[in-house]
């Protein structure tokens, strides 16, 4: 397959922290977590849920989604967003960050949809040779196996899939984390803007944590909203994980 090398860096700033006290109703149709959201956090960069568990523990994480239409209508500047899944994040650069989505830019009023995986969130790599569509429902999966990451992603709709492995790393990978993410990117030393991209909804969210496979209800959660660099909030889960735990959606703000 032909491969594109972003050179856009998705350089992590410092996340502000907040407590979150919150409560669930308990209900028989809820996974094994009946108040899966611990806290919630802000962000430059992300917004979503995420699962923060010991070193070495993630070895799955996976889900689908419906690509968005883009609204570009009126833009000057480029705009960027990604929905994407990843394994491990870490304040430290070094660390093997996998991920595997969907790009979304708008370029002087016209909408792009690009297929990205990437092994850290210093470089992301565009697969050139298939075609992501609006409307379109993708599956994608990372995996941690016998010493390796492997990034999958599916439009059964277009007939293709797209598989990617890895085995060489610079350091050892954390595999802390399980993340279903809207993310922004770094242009310069500043978040790009974030390109309109309505709602997005994640389903069947799946991870396996210290040998548990569950959907994304049943881990406890962090929560994160993206702000802009003025604390603007432009991006955020506005439905918590569904009683089966297994959706949620993000929406865009501003």
């Amino acid at each position: 397959m032909a491969i594109g090398i972003l050179s856009i860096s998705l350089i992590v700033l410092s996340v502000i922290t907040v407590p979150l006290a919150f409560q669930r109703s308990l209900s028989s149709f809820l996974p094994l977590n009946t108040s899966p959201v611990k806290e919630r956090r802000i962000s430059q960069y992300w917004s979503g849920y995420t699962t923060e568990y010991s070193r070495g523990s993630v070895v799955d994480v996976r889900a689908s989604w419906v690509i968005p239409v883009l609204n570009c209508a009126g833009t000057s500047d480029e705009l960027r967003a990604t929905t994407l899944l990843s394994i491990g994040r870490s304040a430290e650069n070094s660390s093997p960050q996998p991920s595997v989505g969907v790009d979304y830019v708008c370029r002087s009023n016209t909408p792009e949809y690009i297929v990205t995986y990437g092994w850290n969130f210093a470089i992301r790599y565009s697969v050139l040779d298939v075609q992501a569509k609006p409307g379109d429902t993708v599956s994608a999966e990372i995996r941690w196996e016998q010493g390796k990451f492997i990034d999958t992603i599916e439009d059964s709709a277009q007939g293709w899939l797209v598989e990617k492995e890895n085995s060489t790393f610079q350091s050892t990978p954390l595999r802390a984390t399980a993340e279903w993410l809207v993310t922004s990117v770094e242009i310069g030393s500043e978040p790009a803007p974030l390109a309109n991209f309505g709602s997005v909804r994640f389903f069947n969210c799946y991870a396996t944590i210290s040998g548990i496979t569950g959907p994304v209800g049943s881990f406890s959660l962090v929560q994160y909203t993206m702000i802009s660099a003025s604390g603007v909030a432009t991006a955020g889960p506005q439905v918590l994980p569904s009683r089966d735990g297994s959706n949620f959606s993000i929406q865009w703000l501003a």
